[in-house]
């Protein structure tokens, strides 16, 4: 380091430096050359100032300055500075393109696993039959060959999971460590439900005089279904589009903030859908990456200082041409969260030992293996491989740039909060998946693979969408009990144009009902109000209703006969392997449970669901708030994995083995999980002219816009509709 006193000001350090680097550019002949001597500099002469992504942000937010028009508190502003590169050919541009060659800017096809980042570029330069046969010799390890029973049988034990009185209680207390903190931060990062569009324009068509649609997200701010539906739209689609976003996870909302301004400020759509997928996906991410997240957090501040007459915490931003977004953070997330996780001073070391601790512990080897033994050795080896690096890759792309703790993956303490088995291969449909895969050279094998570049063309075309369509997105930082009683009161009306009696399109309440207070009953109720009659649908999604809640898991011989025909017909299909006859009564026994979501996915739990669903008390809360139910569901199948339009006792359609083995073993869902639709009647005047938010105030300019009367709504195709709200009391007879 140069010499100098504690306490120089930066503008001296620079002005006794400038000598040194004008030497060492003349010394270097090429660009390339006098390129890595100003980095060399920058590391060796300077405190520490990596080479930002966008200039024109950093000269923005460095006053003051001076007579020549830059700061001298840069080396990037510097007046001495700016004129000393641009004579030696290493000017803005040539830093920030030079950036990018080094950095790369996202995969555009399966790299190679000989490439050494360090030395190269990030493209491999192999053709692809080599570069591929390369990779595939990779993806080999000791669990691609290993079983659950191999594994088991040298220690002569059961499996800690086979038995409910021997527990194994390090594995016990390292998850309720784990399910603790997400519960503490109120933390579902990744999703447990495969995305959906929302809106479904495709089969429900706007009438010819709305001037667009509008999205009520009550309980997540996840933009999972933000992107499939904006992504389902055509290109030229005129209408706009109002979104609004409530979730009380702290962390969840300052995410989706940050990517939403990571994929509107970079300017290139693939290293922008590089560095959202690895801020949302990945526990490292490169240097480069992380400052751009850090540069979006203060944009994110500067948004709120800028906003203050409108209100602490509120912030509104122009982000693209045709898309505004803005919202209103609570005073904890503003002062505790956002800077807790901003100062984080923790190191790799401590993120690695944290992974290995809940994600691949000894202590855990029996329930990863249960959840293991369901797979192919290929994909047991790559999901171990993405449980243990922790970043969402290709397999065999070099991991080694990934050097710095994606902050907004973690807790303040650098803690994994996420669960011990949490999987992003649940929240997207995973044949789309594997399609968006080969399509890019993926092998089978490599299903995180598959889903990186699955991802990168879902947001590559959302950021497309971002630049051409009218769309307003709106976040709140509240619990969705306080976002209805702030809606009824009009605390957001202004400048939100959300006045009293506001109806949306769609109201999409996830899986509020079953961990709210009050249950399904009082989502209803809350929220059943605020949809548009007739035209609009609630959409919710029940999960652990099955847990033996309200009814739900009472059984009874008939559902047991049910359970029974549905192992024969799973195990005539050849979908579980059949046990060896070698193989010892206990150990067959011990097996068993891995496969229960096998049974599950051909087992109709409709009967227990309705059970559920009286015991919720939702019949009361339907006709108390003039609420009916669409079980053939419109917009998602009552079912995952049923086709669109199915009866609400369809099963999961698969139809072939592929189908049934990317489904219910890769994934490994419980199978369990019912979605419904909910309608709401016309019941009087008031309510039927659909009461839509306030578009008189200037500040809520588009607010109005994505929100329509339901008396416009007199196409015979809303005839139909209106034939298929039932009452729960007919649906539950039929």
């Amino acid at each position: 380091m140069s010499l100098r006193q504690p306490g120089t000001p930066r503008s001296t350090i620079l002005a006794n430096e400038l000598p040194v680097l004008r030497s060492l550019l003349e010394r270097a002949s090429t660009p390339d050359e006098k390129c890595i001597a100003f980095r060399t500099f920058i590391c060796m002469r300077l405190p520490d100032e990596p080479i930002p992504h966008d200039l024109d942000a950093v000269r923005c937010s460095l006053p003051p300055l001076t007579e020549a028009g830059g700061s001298t508190n840069s080396v990037f502003t510097h007046p001495e500075y700016c004129k000393l590169r641009k004579l030696h050919g290493i000017g803005d541009d040539y830093l920030m393109a030079s950036r990018r060659r080094r950095l790369g800017t996202g995969f555009e096809k399966v790299p190679c696993a000989a490439l050494d980042l360090g030395t190269g570029p990030r493209n491999c330069t192999r053709v692809p039959e080599e570069a591929l046969a390369y990779s595939q010799a990779r993806l080999q390890g000791p669990d691609k060959g290993c079983t659950l029973e191999a594994l088991l049988a040298p220690r002569s034990r059961p499996p800690s999971f086979g038995s409910e009185t021997d527990i194994d209680l390090n594995v016990q207390m390292s998850r309720l460590r784990v399910d603790s903190l997400s519960l503490l931060h109120g933390t579902d990062l990744w999703g447990h439900l495969p995305a959906y569009d929302i809106l479904k324009l495709s089969t429900h068509g706007l009438p010819p005089n709305s001037k667009g649609c509008s999205v009520l997200s009550v309980a997540s701010s996840d933009l999972r279904n933000i992107i499939l539906t904006v992504n389902a739209l055509p290109p030229d689609f005129p209408q706009s589009l109002y979104f609004i976003l409530n979730d009380s996870s702290a962390l969840r909302v300052i995410r989706t903030i940050i990517v939403m301004l990571v994929l509107t400020s970079v300017p290139d759509r693939t290293t922008a859908a590089d560095i959202a997928l690895h801020v949302w996906y990945s526990a490292f991410l490169p240097n480069e990456y992380e400052q751009q997240t850090r540069m979006a957090a203060v944009d994110l501040i500067h948004s709120i200082a800028a906003n203050l007459k409108s209100g602490v915490g509120v912030f509104q931003k122009q982000v693209t041409k045709t898309v505004r977004l803005g919202g209103h953070l609570d005073y904890h997330l503003m002062e505790e969260v956002l800077p807790s996780h901003m100062g984080a001073t923790y190191g790799t070391d401590v993120v690695h030992a944290d992974l290995d601790r809940v994600r691949v512990s000894p202590s855990n080897t029996d329930r990863l293996h249960r959840r293991y033994c369901q797979l192919e050795p290929a994909h047991r080896q790559a999901a171990h491989h993405f449980r243990k690096t922790g970043i969402l890759l290709p397999f065999g792309a070099a991991t080694a740039h990934f050097d710095t703790p994606n902050r907004y993956m973690l807790s303040p303490e650098g803690k994994w909060i996420e669960s011990d088995l949490a999987d992003p291969l649940l929240g997207w449909p995973i044949e789309d998946v594997m399609a968006a895969g080969k399509a890019h050279g993926v092998q089978r094998a490599d299903v995180y693979g598959a889903l990186y570049f699955y991802l990168m063309d879902q947001l590559r075309t959302f950021i497309d969408r971002l630049h051409t369509h009218k769309i307003r997105i709106t976040i709140f930082a509240t619990t969705p009990s306080q976002f209805a009683e702030r809606c009824r009161s009009g605390a957001l009306a202004v400048p939100w144009g959300l006045s009293p009696g506001v109806c949306f399109d769609r109201v999409d309440v996830g899986t509020l009902g079953d961990s709210a207070p009050g249950g399904w009953a009082r989502v209803l109720s809350e929220c059943g109000t605020m949809l548009l009659p007739i035209c609009g649908a609630l959409v919710g999604m029940a999960m652990s209703w099955a847990d033996g809640q309200g009814g739900g898991g009472e059984g009874g011989e008939a559902e047991w006969g049910g359970r029974q025909g549905a192992h024969c017909e799973v195990d005539a299909g050849g979908k579980i392997p059949k046990p060896s006859q070698e193989r010892s009564v206990e150990d067959i026994m011990s097996v068993i449970p891995a496969y229960e979501s096998s049974f599950t996915a051909m087992y109709d739990t409709l009967p227990a669901f309705m059970k559920y669903l009286e015991a919720q008390n939702v019949a009361l809360a339907l006709r108390q708030n003039a609420l009916g139910a669409r079980w053939t569901g419109t917009i998602i199948p009552p079912r995952i994995g049923a086709r669109e339009g199915a009866p609400p006792n369809a099963l999961p359609d698969f139809p072939d083995a592929e189908s049934w083995y990317l489904n219910v073993n890769l994934v490994g869902r419980s199978w369990t999980e019912r979605s419904f639709e909910i309608a709401r009647w016309p019941v009087t005047p008031a309510a039927a002219a659909g009461q839509t938010p306030n578009n008189e105030n200037p500040q809520a300019a588009g607010a109005g816009e994505g929100h329509r009367s339901v008396v416009t709504e007199t196409s015979q195709s809303d005839g139909a509709k209106k034939e298929e709200i039932t009452s729960f009391e007919i649906s539950k007879e039929n």
